[in-house]
């Protein structure tokens, strides 16, 4: 997930190590994490519920997501969703 790559800073560890470098620190250093972040998603549909549910692990404060029509009633979700208008 690009999400993921983002907040790791994938690309310039790997831009780092295919120089021939490779400093953690520097890396780290600008990394964030995803726990106890609000994350947001443009649609609840096949692929952003999808999405949706790939972040439930990682442990995010809240889950948000905006949509015309709520998430099916029937599917359990483990964490708190709001329809944001």
């Amino acid at each position: 997930m690009s999400i993921l790559l983002l907040v790791r800073n994938f690309v310039p560890a790997h831009e780092m190590i295919e120089r021939g470098e490779w400093n953690v620190s520097e890396i780290a250093r600008n990394a964030f994490d995803v726990e106890g972040k609000v994350i947001g998603t443009i649609g609840a549909g096949r692929i952003g519920y999808r999405v949706l549910q790939r972040l439930v692990p990682f442990d995010p404060k809240e889950l948000l997501y905006f949509d015309y029509t709520p998430l099916p009633s029937g599917e359990h979700f483990p964490v708190i969703s709001a329809i944001c208008f």
